[in-house]
């Protein structure tokens, strides 16, 4: 048997496991110092817990906590008018396209459906690409974090992981904050067959 899991031995000191996984784990405790350790670790914890004297709150601490949360307001109104805009030029166009089959209005509202429906498959294509292009950003960083941190892992204790990193990352950023502003990184490009002053 593999060593247990956290949960497994908070399960075995809340007699929460049934009798047949209860033998295979005191089976592995007896056999395994480490989980012996753990084991004796989290029931000293349970005990310390439970020794914490029962503390009441106040019967207004509720109210106090929501009298402090901030009052957040959505605004809608303007949302509101935005939406009503939108359906009544769609409300517009479709009553041209509907009654007026001839003419200059039948034309518009033609036009302008044909450029509302390529501005949305547009609108469409950039949010997917943009959504893509995330996922696939998302990945690169997971895959980069995960190799740098097989390769440090195998040379730092693991609490010392998490500063490596970060002094990793702060590096990285001054690095890419330097390269983008070197002097004539971005500049305009000069004309050089303009005539000199004379």
């Amino acid at each position: 048997m593999n060593c247990l899991k956290s949960s497994d031995l908070y399960a075995y000191l809340e007699n929460e496991l049934s009798s047949e996984v209860r033998l295979k784990l005191e089976d592995h405790l007896k056999n395994c110092p480490k989980c012996q350790r753990r084991l004796a670790e989290r029931q000293s914890f349970l005990e310390s817990i439970k020794n914490l004297p029962d503390l009441e709150l106040p019967s207004d601490f509720a109210e106090r906590v929501m009298a402090r949360l901030p009052e957040t307001r959505i605004r809608t109104r303007g949302l509101i008018f935005l939406a009503g805009g939108i359906y009544l030029l769609f409300a517009l166009m479709v009553t041209g396209l509907i009654f007026g089959r001839q003419g200059a209005l039948f034309d518009f509202c033609l036009t302008s459906f044909h450029y509302l429906f390529n501005l949305t498959t547009d609108l469409s294509r950039l949010i997917l690409n943009l959504l893509q292009v995330g996922f696939a950003l998302f990945k690169a960083l997971k895959i980069l974090f995960a190799t740098w941190g097989r390769l440090i892992s195998g040379f730092l204790p693991v609490s010392h992981l998490f500063f490596v990193t970060l002094i990793f990352l702060i590096i990285l950023t001054g690095s890419l904050a330097w390269f983008l502003q070197r002097p004539g990184r971005f500049s305009p490009r000069s004309n050089h067959h303009e005539s000199p002053a004379q």
